[in-house]
């Protein structure tokens, strides 16, 4: 496939949106997130069927339960605070991917990371997410890339 490249700029939502797709991709988070929910309306019913003894009981398991329910404004919190200390996410980056490696070039740098150095390649509805690291992220709106170039990237990391 012949190089392709595609201009990234990333809003506050866009990364709010990546930083909640990352949390979410957890299967234990999930299931906490699930087990919270249940745990909260379960209580709310039964509270209303038994003495207030018992509900004193579950004080903190609810505590608990409304702390992970809370734990996306926390997220987006963290999300808000690295994009305003971040002018680096301000700027438009420029993707370039060819046969041999991604390169990411913004204002004042450039980097290629040849296939071998990616780590993993995760897909959601809406995201490419491209592990440069164990770490380090990047997201790639699906929306900016056409079937084949989506296609191409699955089949070089996948």
């Amino acid at each position: 496939m012949e190089p392709f490249t595609f201009k990234l700029l990333l809003t506050k939502k866009d990364l709010r949106n990546a930083y909640l797709v990352k949390y979410f991709k957890s299967f234990f988070i999930k299931f906490l997130f699930a087990i919270s929910i249940f745990t909260i309306v379960g209580t709310l019913l039964v509270s209303t069927h038994i003495s207030h003894a018992k509900v004193d009981r579950l004080t903190p398991m609810l505590f608990f339960s409304m702390l992970m329910l809370l734990s996306p404004l926390w997220i987006i919190r963290s999300a808000d605070k690295n994009y305003n200390s971040n002018s680096k996410l301000k700027h438009e980056r420029s993707i370039t991917i060819d046969e041999q490696s991604v390169t990411i070039k913004g204002y004042d740098f450039e980097v290629i990371y040849s296939w071998d150095e990616i780590h993993k390649f995760e897909e959601t509805r809406e995201y490419i997410l491209v592990y440069i690291t164990y770490r380090v992220v990047q997201f790639i709106p699906k929306k900016l890339l056409t079937k084949e170039q989506i296609d191409f990237i699955r089949g070089k990391i996948g």
